[in-house]
């Protein structure tokens, strides 16, 4: 059913923002849902086509570009908060997935945002 399948989600979603900076076990999110880990391997499978590992690297790394371009926060500090063992695991993290280093995701963020700005002016 469509609303279970919403509900359940949600109910993912949201642990999964609670728990972001955390080192987030397949087992402690089936006993937050009720259900068995292999249940969550198989919802996960089927809401969001993936593993919950791959799910949560991709969010931990979404958050990460949006503090890097955001703030001035250090890579050790976006690590620690992320919840990666060092800020080394998370720039190698980081770049698996975007392509690029940190350092130069927010220094072409920071040109964008420059471009964008003198654009309109």
């Amino acid at each position: 059913d469509g609303s279970i399948k919403r509900e359940v989600h949600q109910r993912i979603e949201n642990y999964l923002q609670q728990h972001l900076g955390e080192k987030i076990e397949v087992g402690a999110l089936a006993d937050a849902l009720n259900v068995s880990a292999s249940t969550v391997l198989r919802l996960f499978k089927h809401l969001f086509g993936t593993t919950p590992h791959a799910y949560v690297r991709g969010r931990k790394i979404a958050h990460g570009c949006e503090l890097l371009q955001t703030t001035e926060v250090s890579f050790t500090q976006i690590a620690l908060m992320l919840g990666f063992a060092s800020q080394a695991h998370f720039c190698d993290v980081f770049r698996k997935i975007t392509g690029e280093t940190p350092t130069r995701y927010r220094q072409r963020m920071a040109l964008a945002d420059v471009g964008g700005i003198k654009a309109l002016h």
